[in-house]
């Protein structure tokens, strides 16, 4: 029996409204319970359906159950009502206070058959007290573990930023101040597209959640991944009158799936690069022997300009063969220990004279100790050379080139910084593939055998450009004492 009808109790000629939001409970002599409102197992934190007791008694606290039974005999002696004060167990495993008002029901034959137990309202008042006290402490708690462990943000319906926690702040490198009142926008990387943020839009503004991968930008310019789930909440015509966003860092995770990617596509591009190679050079150096042949035995000036241009584009392609040569090349069996502060300042002197021309100014900022680590010095210096004559290439009209060479994690790092034209995010992600440039006259392999050295020296490439600010490659290779 639990619902909200007026109802007459077995052999009873008392009827009573059992109204699931007044606080009572129908028991017989024996203590079996014949009905418990809704209202007053939700303040004890249980549902109906998963309300634990039969007896009265299991729910009272044992030094209440004697004198309970007491005072039964003794209201069903007298026939009168009795108040007491008793204990019962919460969800939670608490005993809270009951104060009891109990009536008992007669029977046609005037028999007493069942007890109607009124709950008090002083009494609730102490029950709702420590209920919301623990619901309180809950939310606490569940606050402390989720600012612990996310990046918390909530947004009004028009997506203005009302509030950050502290991780928010640390991984975007914003205070709360610069981001309240702003939009997400603030931190967009670029990376994604149009569509992808109004695909996002439009689940969370009909009321769904979303979750996803996104990539954003901090205030200094870095670049981080995070995992997001936003949830809407709804107001009572369903629709969200807020957005809440939590978001965990997979910057490292995406780094690692990025190398694993990387290695793979490094080894088939090799094994493809040994067989493509030999198969050209070998008729390109007869091509090439032939050719100069002919430009020997013509004797007529206008067609010994095209056996120049033959000639020419035969080297171009030599070199193209060359490169594909460096991608098959195995690990060289030979590396040794070098400092790492050597080798670039080494290619820093080197490009000297040909910044200078370019109207380009380069600056070193070496490791204060020296950083030793096990490479092959020469493809080392190639890598090295290459990304620094591309910065110089990408400031046509001049700039400085930064370099700077720090210890961090065990590693070495060193960065590359220019002032160019920068490269578009949709380029940025196609930079390792080869044949792909952002130079008119490149053919996209020096960066992917750079790639490829980096990989067998056990080191990593990270890359963050922004179109008309510059391009910064960030080289890590591991130190050995």
């Amino acid at each position: 029996m639990d619902g909200g009808t007026l109802s007459t109790l077995p052999n009873s000629n008392i009827s009573i409204e059992l109204d699931t939001t007044d606080l009572i409970i129908i028991i017989d002599r024996n203590g079996w319970i014949k009905f418990c409102s809704t209202v007053l197992k939700s303040i004890f934190g249980y549902q109906s359906d998963n309300f634990p007791y039969k007896n009265f008694y299991d729910w009272l606290h044992p030094m209440n159950t004697d004198a309970f039974r007491e005072l039964i005999k003794d209201a069903e002696s007298k026939f009168h009502s009795i108040e007491t004060n008793c204990k019962s167990k919460h969800h939670n495993g608490n005993w809270l206070p009951l104060n009891i008002k109990m009536t008992p029901l007669q029977t046609e034959c005037g028999k007493v058959s069942d007890f109607v137990l009124f709950v008090q309202n002083q009494s609730t008042d102490s029950i709702f007290e420590e209920q919301l006290k623990h619901s309180l402490k809950e939310l606490i708690d569940i606050k402390q573990a989720l600012d612990e462990s996310s990046i918390i943000a909530i947004t009004d319906p028009r997506g203005k930023i009302i509030y950050v926690n502290d991780k928010f702040c640390e991984i975007s490198q914003y205070t709360r101040d610069e981001l309240i009142g702003k939009d997400h926008k603030i931190i967009n990387s670029g990376f994604h597209n149009k569509d992808f943020f109004k695909q996002l839009y439009r689940t969370i503004g009909t009321g769904n959640v979303w979750k996803g991968e996104i990539q954003n930008r901090a205030k200094d310019g870095s670049l981080y991944w995070v995992h997001t789930t936003i949830v809407p909440f709804l107001n009572d015509k369903g629709k969200p009158y807020q957005y809440v966003s939590i978001r965990t860092d997979i910057t490292d995770r995406k780094k690692a799936e990025e190398m694993v990617m990387r290695s793979k596509e490094l080894a088939i591009i090799g094994e493809l690069s040994a067989g493509i190679a030999h198969e050209i050079r070998n008729p390109l150096t007869m091509l090439k022997g032939y050719t100069e042949f002919l430009k020997d035995e013509t004797k007529e000036q206008e067609n010994l300009e095209y056996f120049d241009i033959l000639l020419e584009e035969i080297d171009r392609i030599d070199f193209i063969v060359g490169e594909f040569m460096a991608l098959a090349k195995p690990k060289a069996a030979e590396f040794m220990k070098k400092n790492v502060n050597t080798i670039v300042k080494q290619i820093t002197l080197f490009l000297k004279s040909e910044a200078k021309y370019n109207k380009v100014s380069i600056s070193i900022e070496e490791s204060p100790e020296p950083l030793f680590i096990h490479c092959d010095e020469n493809r080392l210096k190639q890598v090295f050379l290459n990304i620094m004559k591309n910065g110089m290439e990408s400031m046509p009209k001049g700039g400085h080139l930064y370099v700077s060479i720090k210890k961090e994690n065990n590693h070495a790092v060193v960065t590359i910084r220019d002032e160019g034209v920068g490269i578009p995010p949709e380029q940025l992600k196609k930079l390792s593939e080869p044949f792909f440039s952002t130079k008119k006259k490149g053919n996209g392999l020096g960066l992917m055998v750079s790639y490829k050295i980096i990989d067998e020296h056990q080191g990593t490439v990270q890359v963050e450009s922004e179109v008309d600010k510059g391009t910064t490659f960030i080289i890590s290779l591991p130190v050995i004492n």
